[in-house]
């Protein structure tokens, strides 16, 4: 498991690095979902300000999605994350930026702090690689008190504890069984796929991580703690 430090600062650097050394047409589309509405905000300010070179304010690769969001903003994120060379790049979002929308090319999803049902984990997830020829990657990272005035489900007490296979813990909850020639997965199985991504945050930090599939056969990768605003 890679902690981070629960420091918007610290822990967003790496992807400040990305935008900042990176072409714009060569950035994965990242989605990262929060459970506190001011974790996402700040989140949002501190890559925007720090690389604000590359992303721009004309042309923005960068966006916020939630509850509070305004209308137009919600509709040029959707309309440009339904195409698939759309620009932007990276989406800072709540659960309100979930089911029933048509997005492409997702490459990654990343949970700052993980959801408190496994239902909402695997759901989330499910928005990467939603295409059959691309492979996607789940990024869990936890930091310290995550739960905090949460009560999460057995299920993801026990993901994040991560003493087993963690494809295996999710599929369990749904009384599923891993395919037996499953051959990326996770670090607790033989062979996992590798992420770039994953490799960034790790190099952020001296700090560790952990990968598995979600239900969108997508590697996912944890990092614990959320004071939790609902609805967002």
């Amino acid at each position: 498991m890679t902690k981070v430090r629960g420091d918007i600062a610290a822990d967003f650097k790496w992807l400040v690095q990305l935008l900042c050394t990176t072409q714009v047409e060569a950035i994965p589309r990242i989605l990262i979902f929060f459970h506190n509405l001011n974790k996402l905000s700040d989140a949002f300010e501190y890559t925007r300000a720090r690389a604000n070179l590359q992303v721009g304010e004309k042309n923005p690769i960068i966006a916020m999605f939630h509850k509070l969001t305004n209308s137009e903003c919600k509709d040029a994120v959707i309309n440009s994350l339904a195409e698939n060379i759309g620009r932007l790049r990276v989406v800072f979002c709540s659960s309100s930026l979930s089911m029933g929308m048509n997005l492409k090319n997702i490459q990654y999803v990343i949970h700052y702090g993980p959801p408190v049902t496994a239902e909402a984990f695997v759901q989330e997830t499910g928005r990467a690689a939603r295409e059959k020829s691309l492979h996607g990657h789940s990024i869990l990272m936890t930091y310290p008190r995550m739960f905090a005035g949460r009560k999460p489900d057995d299920t993801m007490k026990a993901y994040v504890k991560q003493q087993q296979c963690l494809r295996n813990i999710l599929l369990a909850k749904f009384s599923s069984a891993k395919p037996e020639d499953q051959l990326e997965c996770c670090d607790f199985c033989e062979a996992y796929l590798d992420c770039p991504i994953l490799s960034l945050i790790r190099g952020n930090d001296d700090s560790s991580a952990t990968e598995s599939m979600s239900d969108s056969d997508s590697s996912v990768a944890s990092a614990g703690a959320l004071d939790d605003l609902p609805d967002l």
